[in-house]
């Protein structure tokens, strides 16, 4: 038996991914409308993780549809606003 003491290495203020989404559907709603069904309901696999590099932390949401074509979004992981995005396939 060991004891050990974990650490989370992510920015104090990282937002969390209800807050990241939240932010990604304030920046490209119309976007992800697309994904939505007739009744409403969204139909695309999401893909969420979070990075840190030099001490800053950043969201990766990626977005796959029935046609397996991935959108990937980088958000800043402090203020939730769009870095980049790329269409991977």
């Amino acid at each position: 038996r060991h004891e050990i003491t974990l650490s989370s290495i992510l920015p104090e203020k990282t937002i969390t991914y209800k807050d990241a989404l939240t932010h990604l559907q304030t920046e490209h709603g119309n976007f992800l409308d697309a994904y939505k069904t007739a009744d409403g309901k969204f139909n695309a696999k999401l893909i969420m993780r979070v990075i840190v590099k030099d001490n800053k932390s950043y969201w990766y949401v990626g977005l796959i549809d029935d046609s397996d074509s991935l959108k990937a979004f980088l958000l800043d992981g402090i203020s939730g606003k769009t870095l980049a995005v790329r269409e991977v396939f």
